[in-house]
């Protein structure tokens, strides 16, 4: 049973995400990492379980587009699954904000909230840097 799912745009991001969440808050008698799939790994730690995922986990071809490949993430089998497994699972994205394209934000957010309507779960929405 999988408590967080924390979905990020590339290959880097998951190893960055994994590494500074076992650095900063797991000690080494508690806490395991798997990997379970390229590009993706499950953390233990004090009983929860996090699950750290790529959006372009499925291609070979990470560096495009990565956050618009939530889409087809979210109209998968993937999320039903693990709502389903346990209803109390979180969801959130940590993209990149690409300060350098304008309204990019705006942008992601307005395309994310459209492929969420009609869903029964929601997806919390974390952009780097941080403005």
């Amino acid at each position: 049973m999988v408590d967080l799912v924390l979905i990020t745009e590339d290959k880097n991001d998951v190893f960055f995400i994994r590494d500074f969440i076992l650095k900063n808050y797991c000690d080494s008698d508690n806490s395991i990492c798997k990997k379970i799939k390229e590009k993706e790994y499950l953390l233990t730690f004090d009983a929860k379980k996090i699950l750290i995922r790529d959006t372009n986990k499925e291609t070979d071809f990470s560096e495009t587009g990565g956050w618009a490949k939530i889409e087809g993430l979210i109209n998968s089998d993937f999320f039903i699954k693990l709502k389903r497994l346990n209803e109390e699972v979180n969801f959130i994205t940590l993209f990149d904000a690409d300060e350098d394209k304008q309204d990019n934000i705006s942008k992601k957010e307005t395309d994310i909230k459209n492929w969420l309507k009609d869903k029964e779960f929601k997806i919390n929405r974390f952009y780097l840097p941080f403005k």
